[in-house]
């Protein structure tokens, strides 16, 4: 039975064991909540099969239909398209190791290799946009998928990605110690549990995957991620509770 232990740019909207905190500034579900994904953005889809390589995919692209210089577009594009080339990589070196799939026309069940992806949230306004697609594969036989997210985040003046440094500035221990508050609102228990040597690496907030809301931020983290096992989970945390965080451009 073939597993497989995708790079953490992935995620699908099939976790669980959702949980909300006391404060409702914080909240941590099984799913990103896809009604937040605003009227002004377009959606492309494909779903096809991939005999070469056993492979069924379903991908629908997201992206602001005012986007006329098509930057975003071609982000958004590249960033799945190369995850799914990333899958399929790793398919040949499984086939490589293992052989391949003996019955390469059967797409029933769990019988075939599977990639999907899918926007989660989407925003935009005068000055940025945001977009986290959820992303999941999962091999021929295989018992659990791996899932994660990827958000990407862009500036409209600049015309490039915003960046955690680019979007907050932490500079003290006291701003730092802000999010952990935030996030161990949500993950304590965990963290206490499992307890890292630095909270800061135990969130993995030096590449802190995030997506942005109008009037709320969205940590993603990814299955084993916290090192819960395969349940993926995301925290909305409230713009207020981190606005003393938050550079003065994207108040």
């Amino acid at each position: 039975m073939k597993t497989f232990l995708f790079s953490a740019c992935c995620l699908l909207l099939i976790c669980c064991h959702p949980k909300q905190s006391g404060d409702s500034s914080t909240v941590v579900d099984s799913t990103i909540a896809v009604n937040d994904i605003s009227a002004n953005f377009k959606i492309d889809t494909i779903s096809y099969q991939d005999t070469a390589y056993h492979l069924a995919v379903d991908i629908a692209y997201a992206y602001p239909k005012d986007d006329a210089s098509g930057v975003y577009k071609s982000l958004v594009t590249s960033t799945i398209d190369s995850a799914l080339a990333d899958f399929k990589n790793e398919i040949r070196k499984i086939w490589k190791e293992e052989g391949e799939d003996e019955d390469k026309s059967n797409f029933d069940g769990l019988s075939h290799n599977m990639f999907d992806a899918a926007p989660a949230t989407c925003y935009s306004d005068d000055n940025i946009i945001s977009t986290s697609f959820s992303i999941g594969i999962s091999h021929a036989g295989a018992v659990h998928g791996f899932n994660g997210v990827h958000s990407i985040n862009f500036d409209k003046r600049s015309q490039k990605v915003i960046t955690f440094n680019d979007y907050f500035r932490i500079k003290t221990t006291t701003d730092s110690v802000l999010i952990l508050l935030a996030l161990d609102e949500a993950f304590g228990g965990l963290r206490k549990e499992l307890k890292p040597n630095n909270s800061w690496e135990f969130y993995g907030l030096n590449d802190s995957n995030f997506g942005i809301l109008k009037d709320s931020l969205v940590f993603n983290f990814s299955d084993y991620q916290l090192g819960q096992g395969p349940s993926m989970t995301n925290c909305k945390v409230s713009k207020h509770q981190l606005i003393s965080l938050i550079q003065a451009p994207y108040k």
